[in-house]
């Protein structure tokens, strides 16, 4: 009953605030089966709550749904888990936080037993994939702007069924073919990619915390995709700007093939995101880094840079394979607001860059308003620059499945064919006029 007690509050928590989940997990010592049913919980929530309420008779509390969502997901999914051993341990939590309902869900779990555990989806397509892989259907309607119902069944699934970590190996600390005789040591599988020459996926379903290295920082959660997006940044040419830092993905990613004689600037307004990307620049002993707390818009640092990094705020709808919670928060008006402030930050960043000078502006959204048109609105104004050609990097044509790069001249990494997170990606140069 505790180990219940403990998903019921974490769960209850998250439903009630906007907390996402990864932060109130954080500290936590949870066994692997709290650990998965409340992740599980969280990534099938509308799914769930579509099969509960098809056996309630009338509205229940916050409270009891939260219970009846732990012994779905566990009738559901969890195949070490007794039926009967389950039912018991939802009756007793709800006597604990919703006494009056404790007969309510002995019944309703009871007869979804009976049931065979059988549960019907909607027969329209969008509704179908909305309750299937639990996406509200107003942002399936936003996906539809720019993807095939088609293509949303197999990106969805493919978010579904994403279960690799990619992991960065820090050779500031250890050589990566040093790290891969630590983790055969341990018998985790994995696998290398030979031209990404720092990238490892661990293929076992493995606690971070629990890899080897991972408290002397011998490697950083990294994936792929963000990993590919991070090497266009080659060749460095002076000190580098880094808009929007924290975590620190990419920025320790420079530091850790900058040369020493070169300075990474790291502009990032959130006090908070700052406390965490310092405690990565230092968990990782990155160099050459300076560190700016201020709104970027407002930066004014006398001076240009030959090479800028934007990564702005974004809808995130290229990582909901590992971010859940990002899927039930994102609005139509939350699209505009960060579509306005990409515009605002690329026009700043724009004023910083010296002659024939880059902007890498990279998002992880699938969602083209951020990306494309957001480009194509800036080239329009700002005659000055042009999408720099960036097909010919080896790199990208070994890892890339799709034809925007040839094409558009853009890099974007689509999750189902490209076996990674979705990212958007391209280099604008300070010299001349094209378009997108």
């Amino acid at each position: 009953m505790k180990e219940r007690k403990n998903i019921y509050e974490i769960v209850y928590k998250w439903e009630k605030s906007n907390f996402f989940i990864d932060d109130l997990l954080a500290g936590k010592e949870l066994s692997d089966f709290s650990y998965r049913i409340v992740k599980g919980i969280v990534e099938k929530k509308l799914f769930l709550e579509h099969i509960i309420k098809s056996y309630l008779n009338r509205n229940v509390s916050k409270k009891t749904m939260v219970v009846l969502k732990i012994a779905f997901y566990e009738l559901l999914f969890n195949d070490s888990s007794k039926n009967y051993a389950t039912v018991n341990e939802a009756v007793d939590l709800t006597k604990n936080v919703s006494s009056n309902d404790k007969n309510l869900v002995n019944a309703v779990l009871r007869n979804f037993l009976r049931n065979d555990k059988n549960y019907k989806l909607p027969e329209d397509r969008k509704k179908y994939l909305s309750v299937k892989y639990s996406y509200p259907l107003s942002l399936v309607n936003i996906l539809l702007k720019s993807y095939s119902l088609d293509r949303l069944d197999k990106l969805f699934k493919y978010f579904d069924n994403q279960n690799y970590l990619d992991i960065r190996v820090n050779t500031n600390l250890i050589k990566r073919e040093d790290y891969i005789e630590k983790l055969k040591k341990e018998n985790i599988h994995f696998r290398v990619s030979d031209k990404l020459l720092f990238h490892i996926r661990i293929m076992d379903d493995v606690k971070v915390s629990e890899l080897v290295g991972y408290n002397e920082g011998w490697f950083y959660i990294q994936d792929r995709a963000a990993q590919i997006i991070s090497q266009l940044m080659y060749p460095l040419k002076g000190d580098l700007l880094d808009i929007g830092s924290a975590p620190g993905g990419k920025l320790t990613f420079f530091s850790q093939i900058n040369p020493k004689n070169f300075s990474l600037f790291a502009v990032e307004s959130s006090k908070r995101r700052l406390k965490r990307l310092k405690k990565n620049i230092n968990k990782l002993k990155s160099k050459n880094v300076k560190i700016i707390n201020e709104n970027f818009l407002n930066y004014e640092p006398k001076r240009k840079f030959k090479q800028i990094f934007l990564d702005p705020p974004c809808s995130g709808l290229g990582v909901i394979g590992k971010k859940a919670d990002i899927k039930y928060r994102i609005t139509s008006n939350d699209i505009d607001s960060l579509k306005n402030l990409q515009k605002k930050l690329l026009c700043h960043a724009s004023s910083l860059v010296d002659n024939d000078g880059e902007i890498i502006y990279s998002t992880c959204t699938l969602n083209k308003e951020e990306n494309e048109t957001v480009i194509r609105e800036f080239l329009k104004e700002n005659k000055n620059f042009k999408i720099k050609d960036i097909k010919n990097k080896k790199y990208l044509k070994n890892y890339l499945n799709n034809d925007t790069l040839k094409e558009q001249r853009i890099v974007k990494i689509y999750p189902p064919s490209d076996d990674m997170d979705g990212m958007f990606a391209c280099v604008l140069k300070k010299e001349g006029v094209d378009g997108l």
